[in-house]
Parts: structure tokens; C-alpha cells; sequence
């Protein structure tokens, strides 16, 4: 069953609203309270969002269900399990009768009862023991989620009133100073004033790091934010909601905002507490060294209020002494961690075999085999909104075959199947009317799934796919970037993408944009935002003029004469070398439909096309004169005569003047006789006669 037929038949046999939740249990839409439905037209449509992992149930009277939740899954204290093991003995035999059980993915326990009709439920039991209650939800168990079933009973019950009553004989948060957690609870639901919600989140604070011992400042106040937004987020109005979870380090060090110092003050050291009071005395315009006396304010006078500060610091002051360290290179010079790198190339240079060596080669870990800096093994993801999934990972597999490479990394790939299954498939800057926004919902999945599959590397293929707005446009541009460094920055993943350029025109040749990181499609805000950025173009013999290039591009596509394309960084951040590789394209021995970029130190690539367009054009010349002897015959032929009757047919310059089109080169090569053999004979046919219109082509057997 698919996660949409299991809330749909969840909702159907026990008549519950349901809602979509994230594999990190948080809603995936705001208002999942109102959003939670029974309808399975609704459950379908809520459940086909991109992020959606596990099935969500409201607590409260609507469902009729609440869950006793006996955190046994992180690392309580022997009292604290004990404690937890003694209240499910105390009421055994009715939870065996009366209760659901379901083990939590983290190895807890869900008690899951009728929601009592006369007696509110308490918020929190005890330590690592909390009741969902209403207002709040829990996971159900369904394919793959790590919950499961362990009880059902024939009817479920309420639960009886000494099962609601806390537990005694701990000091929960300070001791009690402060108001209960339900008080705080029913606070931040209702409309009261902000000092009321201030000692709510105190309080809030101190249970929330009485329950999360193991986590230091930043993490307590980043799990409380996730935590708090996903509960109350939608009940609070978004500028008090904003100043309740305000959080960062402020200049000189210290924990500040509301959040910041709220949960500061729950493991309090004299010396913070110090250096915390000296910074508000000295806000408030108190004089250094005064303790707890502030500077009296002149008679009549009104201090000012001043601005909410900007959360964190903006400027950032030199310290000549310290230790500034950059992010390590994931790849020397090429790229560093959460990095990003852009690729520029033409459509059909390769880039799609060139990214199948490469990963290849990140996953086993061996950069010079794919002509890339030495590597360890990394885990890649692989976007490609032009093929499909099993094509994308056919790629990589004739590529580590062919290469012999072995396999010590994780791949993972999304192909243009995707575009079908889910909204907006691969998108992830989308237009809401007539504006351009981030699909944050594809931003959290992918972020999600990278993170899940410790992802070291995502590589986008083409840029251009994943933007559903004006490639031409600026705004949109950058919206596509930021969405890629927000996917960075969530996961700790690096980003790699290839982008097209422009077309060139009919006169230009197809390495038009070989050095030119500014010729994608689209804006050049790209290449701004870019640690590095190269191009990708295709190689082709020195001195040809455009068409004479486009055809040797197309022969080599053919397999007539070496296939090369060079991939050249251009613009590098915080490294004195630019890299450069070249790659020949050539069918798997194994599997003849699949190209793979065999790499080709770079000098070598132009003397090989040099060497290859000598030879080719040797061979073209005999071919001609063998066209020469079969038609024209052994003797001497006018150059007027020769000009009409091969002109077109075996590629004889017309007029064949040294002063027009490539008559001279033409000229040049002829005039030292081309030798050639026609049915076992050797002839040779050169040219004779001085500078001027008219040629004699003199053909003799040798």
C-alpha cells in the first residue's frame, strides 16, 4: 500500500483525521489542525505533497484519542526509566484491556486511549513522560516509518483519573518557581498578554532542556524552535511568534534574543550570569563597574526605545590572531564542502557522460581515473530532468565497468519520471500567479532525503529545468540559487550543476563559448553566486572556419574521428590554479549505446585532433583522386574542365583561384601529388600550371 491508501484506510476503519508529517515529524503543511481530514479526496491531495513520509493524528475530542508518551527511546536516567517502568506496571492490567501500544521509531512507547471527556489531560507526567493531549499529535504506524503496532484491544477506554495525575517526587524544570506547563500550555493558546507568554516560555525552556540534557545551547534552541513552530506556530500572530523564538550570539558573546536568553538561563554558570548583566547594564546606559547601580536619567528625561537588533551580526571584526579557517575542499580546487560549482556547456557536448565518469569516480573514490583531483569515496544524489532514473544509473554502471572502478559510496538519482509523480516535479522555484517563489516543500524533501542518505554531493542537470520561472530574469535566477544553497545549507551538501549556453549563431564555431562562464541561459546572477564555475565545450582541430568545425563535431559524434570534448574551470575561489581536463567520448565496449568520457590530458587532446585532422585530410585528398582517375581518366585535364565536372561532386574548389575560398591550402597540398589505388593500380594525380585562374591536373599511373 502506498502512504495516501494507508491514511485513507486509516481514516475509514477508525475514523480519524489524518494529515501529511515529514520523515523529521514535522507537518508538512501550516494549519494542519484545520487541514487534517477524513475525506479521502482530501487525505489524496494532502499526502501527494513533496515531503510527505508518515501519517499524522490530531489529539483532542474531534478524534477522540490521546497517547501517553514514555520516552524510553533517549537515554534516560536508570530513575527516570525505573519511574517510567513503575507507572506501566501500576496500571497493567488496564492498559491490557483498554489501550493501544505502539513502539516509537526511537524504541518509546505510545499508550493510546479515548480522550477523556470530564478530566483534562496534564501536559507532562514526568521527566522523558509527556501526554499528547489536544493541541498537539503523534505518529501512526504505516509502511516503513519505524513505528509499530504492539496492542490492540477490542474497545478502547478513557483513561482513569490516577493515570492523569503527574507523578510525584522530582522537581520538574527550576522546582516550581515558575507557572505549571499547563498554565504555559493554555498561555501560548490564547490571546494573552506578552508578558504572560514570556513566563510561559520560561517555562517551556526549562522542560524542554530537562528532556534534552544531551544537547548544548544551539541544538536545545534549534530542536525548541522546530518543536514550538510546529504546535503553536499557527496559533500565535507571526511578529510575536517571530520574538518568542528570537535567537543568536550577540558581539560580545552571549546568548541573546527571547529564545536565546530564556534558554541560556536554564544551565546558568555565575560567570554567564555576570557577563550578562554587565552587557544589560551597559544597554541600559549603566557605568562599567557599578554592579547592579545604573546611571540615574536626567529629571524629565525618556529613554529612547531602540530597534529590535538584527539577529546575528551583520559585520564581523578582523582578528589578526586567530585561526580563520575556509571550508575543507571536497575535491582540491574544484570544490569545497557545501560548496557550489556551475558548468557551462552546449546542448549535446556531453555533459551527461562527463557526469556519469565523474560520479563514478566519487563513488569509488578515484579522481585521477575519472581525470579528476585525488578524492575520497563520496555519497552522490543525481538530478537529471531529461532522463530517466534507471538510464541516469545505467550511465554510472557502464561507466564503472568501463573505467573499472569500484563501488565504496551511495548513489541516489531523481529522473524526468519524477516530473509526472509529483507536483511541480523537479522544480524548485515555481510561479504562484504572477510571482516566483521557492518550492520550500521541495527544498525540505530533498534536503530531508540528502541529509537521511548522508549525501556529500548533489549534482543538477540542467539548472535550467529546475526553474519554472523566466531563465532571462534576474529575481528568478537568484530565487534558483538561493533555493540551492538553502538545500546546502540544510543538509551539508555540496552542489554541482551544468547549465546550457546560448545558441551560437551559423557563423560562430561550437567551442564559441569555451572559455565564456557568462553565456548560460539565463541570467549571469549564476555566475556570481558561483565558489566555482567552468565550461564545458567540444574540441575540435585549430584553424577551421565554423562550418568546416560543426562538421567535424559531426563526425565525431559519428565516430569518424576522435570525439573530445574539455571541461576548463574559469573562476575559482581560494586557490592559485585553474583545472582542465579533456575527456574522449567513446561507445562501452560493453554496452555500445552508452558513451564514456574516457579522460585525456589536455595537450595530448590537441596534438591527437591535430594529428587526427592531418591524417583525415590526407585521406580525404586520396579519396578525391581516385574519384579524379575514375571519371576524368589517366592524362591531362584543364583546370576549366575539371572545375565543372567535380565541383560539388568530390569537393574540387571552384575556379580553383590561390586567391579565393581555399583554393591556396587546396593548391598546396596538390601540388606535390596525391597518391591513391583503384582496383590494385597506384596513380597519382597533381597539379601543374603558375598562379592564376586556370589549373592543369596531371593523372599518372606510378
Amino acid at each position: 500500500m502506498t502512504l495516501i491508501s494507508e491514511a485513507q484506510q486509516l481514516a475509514q476503519d477508525l475514523d480519524l483525521a489524518v494529515f501529511p508529517v515529514s520523515a523529521q515529524k514535522r507537518p508538512i503543511h501550516k494549519g494542519w489542525r484545520e487541514k487534517a481530514s477524513r475525506d479521502p479526496a482530501e487525505i489524496e491531495k494532502l499526502f501527494s505533497t513533496p515531503g510527505a513520509a508518515l501519517i499524522g493524528v490530531p489529539a483532542g475530542p474531534d478524534n477522540d484519542i490521546m497517547a501517553f508518551d514514555l520516552d524510553f527511546g533517549h537515554d534516560p536516567t536508570p530513575e527516570e526509566r525505573q519511574r517510567l517502568s513503575d507507572w506501566l506496571a501500576s496500571h497493567q492490567d488496564w492498559i491490557e484491556r483498554n489501550a493501544r501500544l505502539h513502539q516509537t521509531r526511537s524504541g518509546g512507547l505510545h499508550v493510546i486511549t479515548l480522550y477523556p471527556q470530564d478530566n483534562q489531560p496534564p501536559r507532562l507526567m514526568a521527566p522523558k513522560f509527556e501526554v499528547i493531549r489536544e493541541g498537539f499529535f503523534f505518529v501512526w504506524p504505516s509502511a516503513g516509518s519505524g513505528y509499530e503496532v504492539l496492542q490492540v484491544p477490542d474497545e478502547m477506554e478513557e483513561p482513569t483519573a490516577p493515570m492523569l495525575t503527574p507523578l510525584g517526587g522530582f522537581e520538574y524544570g527550576d522546582g516550581g518557581s515558575l507557572m505549571s506547563a499547563d498554565e504555559a500550555d493554555r498561555t501560548m493558546r490564547s490571546d494573552g498578554a506578552a508578558g504572560a507568554r514570556h513566563d510561559a516560555l520560561l517555562r517551556m525552556t526549562q522542560d524542554w532542556a530537562s528532556g534534552h540534557p544531551e544537547l548544548d545551547w544551539e541544538g536545545l534552541c534549534a530542536t525548541f524552535d522546530i518543536w514550538f513552530t510546529d504546535i503553536y506556530g499557527d496559533l500565535i500572530e507571526e511578529e510575536r511568534l517571530s520574538q518568542l523564538l528570537d535567537w543568536y550570539v550577540d558581539p560580545g558573546g552571549q546568548p541573546a534574543g527571547e529564545l536565546g536568553r530564556a534558554m541560556a538561563g536554564v544551565k546558568t554558570t555565575p560567570e554567564q550570569a555576570n557577563n550578562m548583566l554587565a552587557a544589560a547594564v551597559h544597554a541600559a546606559g549603566g557605568a562599567a563597574g557599578l554592579g547592579l547601580g545604573m546611571n540615574p536619567s536626567p529629571k524629565g528625561s525618556v529613554l529612547k526605545p531602540k530597534l529590535k537588533p538584527i539577529e546575528g551580526s551583520i559585520l564581523a571584526a578582523y582578528d589578526p590572531t586567530s585561526d580563520l579557517e575556509l571550508q575543507p575542499w571536497l575535491i582540491e580546487g574544484l570544490l569545497r564542502r557545501k560548496g557550489n560549482m556551475g558548468i557551462t556547456g552546449m546542448s549535446g557536448v556531453g555533459k551527461s557522460t562527463v557526469a556519469a565518469a565523474w560520479i563514478a569516480g566519487m563513488l569509488a573514490g578515484d579522481g585521477p581515473s575519472v581525470g579528476l583531483p585525488d578524492l575520497d569515496p563520496l555519497n552522490v544524489a543525481w538530478l537529471n530532468a531529461e532522463e530517466e532514473a534507471a538510464d541516469l544509473m545505467r550511465h554510472v554502471q557502464v561507466a564503472q565497468r568501463e573505467l573499472n572502478l569500484s563501488v565504496e559510496g551511495r548513489l541516489m538519482v531523481a529522473g524526468e519520471e519524477t516530473l509526472d509523480r509529483i507536483e511541480h516535479g523537479l522544480s524548485l522555484v515555481i510561479m504562484e500567479g504572477r510571482e516566483a517563489v521557492i518550492n520550500e516543500p521541495l527544498v525540505d524533501k530533498l534536503a530531508e532525503e540528502i541529509r537521511a542518505a548522508e549525501i556529500d554531493v548533489l549534482m543538477a542537470d540542467p539548472i535550467t529545468e529546475f526553474n519554472d520561472g523566466e531563465e532571462n530574469n534576474r529575481g528568478h535566477a537568484k530565487l534558483l540559487n538561493r533555493a540551492f544553497r538553502m538545500i546546502a545549507q540544510r543538509a551539508g551538501v555540496a552542489v554541482v550543476y551544468w547549465a546550457h549556453t546560448g545558441k551560437p549563431g551559423s557563423s560562430d564555431p561550437p567551442g564559441w563559448y569555451r572559455d565564456d562562464i557568462y553565456s548560460q541561459r539565463g541570467s549571469s546572477q549564476n555566475v556570481g553566486s558561483l565558489k566555482t564555475a567552468a565550461t564545458h565545450w567540444p574540441m575540435t582541430p585549430g584553424g577551421l572556419k565554423a562550418k568546416e568545425a560543426w562538421e567535424w563535431v559531426r563526425r565525431a559524434k559519428n565516430g569518424e574521428v576522435p570525439n573530445l570534448t574539455a571541461v576548463t574551470v574559469v573562476k575559482v575561489k581560494n586557490h592559485p590554479r585553474f583545472w582542465r581536463m579533456a575527456y574522449q567520448l567513446k561507445p562501452s565496449a560493453l554496452d555500445e549505446d552508452i558513451a564514456v568520457a574516457h579522460p585525456v590530458d589536455f595537450d595530448e587532446a590537441v596534438l591527437t585532433l591535430q594529428q587526427a585532422h592531418g591524417s583525415d585530410e590526407g585521406i580525404s585528398m586520396t579519396r578525391l583522386a581516385e574519384v579524379i582517375v575514375e571519371r576524368m581518366g589517366i592524362g591531362t585535364h584543364k583546370g576549366g574542365v575539371v572545375n565543372k565536372q567535380m565541383e560539388g561532386e568530390a569537393g574540387w574548389p571552384q575556379g580553383m583561384r590561390a586567391d579565393r575560398a581555399n583554393g591556396k591550402s587546396f593548391i598546396a597540398l596538390w601540388s606535390g601529388g596525391v597518391v591513391c589505388t583503384v582496383d590494385g593500380r597506384r596513380f597519382s594525380a597533381r597539379l601543374e600550371g603558375s598562379n592564376g585562374a586556370a589549373w592543369t591536373c596531371v593523372v599518372r599511373e606510378v
